[in-house]
């Protein structure tokens, strides 16, 4: 729950809900596609790609995003297990979704 929790605070904690199960979700994509790291933890700290514990930790998770982070890990990804890409541009062989805020746009792909 930690660090899920606040992976999704850092990267959509201010969104709609479901920029944050976009989120939640890619990163368990990751952690049971075979080409990532086996753990949350691991998938969030892989170089290159979330954060280090030190910019996590600063992060406190409202409690809109404790709901999200609990229904995803009780309930699985909203996205296809494909869906292993979150960036502000487009990535991977194609867009799976695109969510937009007043200020970014999330691209989720495969």
């Amino acid at each position: 729950v930690w660090y899920l929790s606040r992976v999704i605070q850092a990267e959509s904690g201010y969104c709609e809900r479901a920029m944050m199960e976009g989120v939640g979700s890619v990163v368990l994509n990751r952690r049971d596609d075979d080409r990532f790291p086996d753990t949350i933890k691991e998938v969030i700290e892989q170089p290159g790609q979330y954060s280090t514990l030190s910019w996590l930790s600063s992060q406190t998770p409202t409690e809109e995003v404790m709901e999200v982070t609990i229904d995803l890990l009780e309930n699985g990804s909203k996205f296809p297990p494909e869906v292993v890409w979150q960036a502000n541009f487009p990535q991977g062989s194609g867009t799976s979704q695109t969510l937009s805020t007043s200020y970014s746009t999330m691209y989720f792909c495969y």
